[in-house]
């Protein structure tokens, strides 16, 4: 058993907003002199150079890009026949008949073909391979490059407005549905595998009305320290993006705002982020506990965690639009205090053993600290 990562120092009152800061040059640096794109950047108190994959199959890939090839498109990705399914941060999904033929999204911003992308779409082929026994886990055939083929699910994202029609004995299983493929995706025993963009969107709607789960390039390959049999650690890239780009001028105004957004250390959609991203804290697979958390108020309200109520100052974006949530202050104020987003009162008041048992549920994967949160596996069971 690999003993866990040490929080102490980071839950300490020594602690106030650990994050990034733009130097008197504009170039990237953080409090700790992190590399801001480096997913090997150092961590105090751990010895990266004793961090080693804990698995031998962490560091394959496994292209066969000749069956992408095969399929039969006369026109290209302009033929008629051809959809978008989805698109995410980094990649777009392509309906080819009956498969997915998921590309590189390219952005002359943030998004190239380069080794940091190809590094993504590694870690999104390998996971999906290396967990293909899972049925709860989308199918992956075929890699080639910056290009995969993936099963098609029939009933696409678990969006709103399904969630709203769900009986509370649906929602009961579309947790356990959702726990479990955590728990499938982690691994038995000591996790190696980490989702790290736990979200509704991720979850797919097959054609028996299974979820499954998808989307793995935001995810991380756990290590673990060989002498002193510990995890290690890791940070997240986005949430140290604060250089300079987003400044050029020749680029339009689009691709400022969409930069300068990815630039401030909230990253996306952090009202399902847990404190430890949020405070450039070392990182484990707790975060996607936290994520199955904010998945579960989810389905308990049709509403994202924090949500601004009328009486409350909303937070705005870089163009001064309001958002649906509070602002960033206030939920990280919420968060350190160990304070759970609100259910409206039929909810949290309902005596029905299904909503119960997600509200329990629910209320064990947002604790504060990692180390109290359960596994996937025990929240599934």
């Amino acid at each position: 058993m690999i003993n866990r990562l040490d929080y102490t120092f980071w839950f300490s009152s020594e602690i106030d907003d650990v994050g990034t800061s733009i130097d008197n040059n504009g170039e990237c640096s953080t409090d700790y002199g992190r590399d801001c794109w480096s997913h090997k950047s150092p961590i105090p108190g751990q010895d990266h150079e004793l961090c080693v994959p804990m698995r031998p199959w962490q560091t394959l890939s496994h292209p066969n890009g000749n069956t992408i090839h095969e399929i039969d498109i006369p026109n290209g990705l302009m033929d008629e026949s051809i959809k978008v399914f989805g698109r995410g941060g980094t990649s777009i999904g392509w309906k080819v008949g009956d498969i997915i033929l998921k590309t590189l999204q390219i952005d002359k911003c943030t998004i190239d073909f380069d080794e940091k992308n190809a590094e993504k779409i590694r870690i999104d082929a390998m996971a999906m391979e290396h967990r293909t026994s899972s049925p709860r886990i989308i199918n992956i055939y075929g890699l080639g490059g910056f290009s995969q083929l993936l099963e098609f699910a029939e009933g696409g994202r678990l969006s709103r407005h399904i969630i709203k029609k769900l009986s509370p004995e649906k929602k009961l299983e579309y947790a356990i549905d959702i726990a479990q493929s955590v728990a499938d995706l982690h691994g038995p025993e000591n996790a190696t595998l980490v989702h790290g963009d736990m979200d509704s969107s991720q979850f797919l709607l097959m054609a028996d009305g299974k979820l499954k789960l998808n989307d793995f390039n935001q995810g991380f390959f756990l290590r673990h320290n060989k002498a002193r049999n510990t995890p290690c650690g890791f940070q997240k890239e986005e949430y140290f993006n604060t250089g300079k780009r987003w400044t050029k001028p020749e680029i339009s105004t689009r691709c400022i705002y969409n930069n300068f957004a990815r630039s401030r250390i909230t990253g996306r959609n952090i009202d399902a982020r847990a404190l430890e991203e949020l405070m450039g804290m070392p990182l484990s697979e707790k975060i996607d506990i936290y994520g199955i958390g904010a998945m579960f108020y989810k389905l308990l309200t049709s509403n994202r965690p924090y949500g601004c109520q009328p009486t409350q100052v909303c937070s705005t974006d870089f163009m001064g639009r309001p958002q649906k949530t509070i602002s960033t202050r206030k939920m990280m104020e919420l968060k350190r205090a160990n304070i759970l987003p609100n259910l409206p009162t039929e909810i949290a008041n309902s005596t029905m053993p299904e909503i119960i048992s997600i509200q329990h549920a629910m209320t064990l994967a947002f604790q504060r600290d990692p180390e109290q949160r359960p596994s996937a596996q025990f929240i599934a069971n």
